[in-house]
């Protein structure tokens, strides 16, 4: 941006002397960037409320996971038990079919 010395001299003496120049032209640019600021202070607070959620909902999902890990181990090692259990039995029992002939 290029001024004439005239017109920024005589602006100057409008606004009070260049001192008030100076504070007019930057208070004008701190209420321009005001909405940008709020703005961007909105979009933060947003993502970090999405980013937040996503990460909870995944620690939540890797728990749920892990308890579905932890059941069917449980269910398996009980299957394997019912099973020995049963083999057991049923080995018994024909060891004495096998003595009674």
């Amino acid at each position: 941006m290029s001024w004439n010395y005239a017109e920024l001299s005589s602006e100057a003496k409008k606004a009070g002397g260049p001192e008030a120049l100076m504070e007019i032209l930057i208070q004008s640019g701190r209420d321009d960037m005001k909405p940008v600021v709020v703005l961007a202070g909105l979009i933060g607070a947003g993502l970090g409320v999405c980013v937040t959620t996503i990460i909870c909902s995944l620690k939540q999902k890797c728990k749920d996971r892990q308890k579905a890990v932890e059941q069917a181990k449980k269910q398996l090692i009980q299957g394997i038990e019912e099973y020995d259990r049963e083999y057991k039995r049923i080995h018994r029992k024909t060891e004495k079919e096998d003595d009674e002939e």
